[in-house]
C-alpha cells in the first residue's frame, strides 16, 4: 500500500474509533493521558485525547495532499494505450504511428522536466 492509501486508512480508523468512542457517550474532549511511567524513570506531559486526534487527522490529510495529484493535473501513462493513440491520430488528422510518436515525445518533455 503507498502512503497515500495508508494515510487515508488511518484517517477512517480514527475516526471510526472516534465515532465508537461517542456511541459510548465518550466525551473525547475530556479525555486527557500520559505516556510512559514513574518506574522507568519517564512519563511524558498530559495529551488531551481530542487535541492529539486533530493533530493526527491534519497530518494525515497533509500527507494525502502532498502525495496526490496536483490541481490543474492529470495522471497518463507513461507508454501510450492504442486509445490514446487514436485520439491523438483522430483529433489530428495523422496516423497512429505519428500520434504515437507524438505522445512519445510529450512524455519524455515531461521526464526532464521533473
Amino acid at each position: 500500500m503507498d502512503i497515500k492509501n495508508t494515510a487515508i486508512t488511518a484517517a477512517m480508523v480514527i475516526q471510526s474509533l472516534v465515532k465508537l468512542l461517542e456511541n459510548e457517550d465518550v466525551d473525547i474532549s475530556s479525555v486527557k493521558f500520559k505516556v510512559g511511567s514513574e518506574g522507568n524513570d519517564y512519563e511524558s506531559p498530559e495529551f488531551e485525547l481530542e487535541k492529539l486526534i486533530d493533530l493526527a487527522v491534519n497530518s494525515l490529510d497533509e500527507i494525502k495532499q502532498a502525495n496526490g495529484v496536483p490541481e490543474g493535473f492529470i495522471l497518463v501513462p507513461i507508454e501510450c494505450t492504442d486509445e490514446i493513440a487514436e485520439a491523438i491520430a483522430f483529433g489530428t488528422h495523422v496516423c497512429g504511428g505519428v500520434a504515437n510518436d507524438v505522445y512519445e515525445s510529450i512524455i519524455k518533455v515531461v521526464k526532464e522536466q521533473k
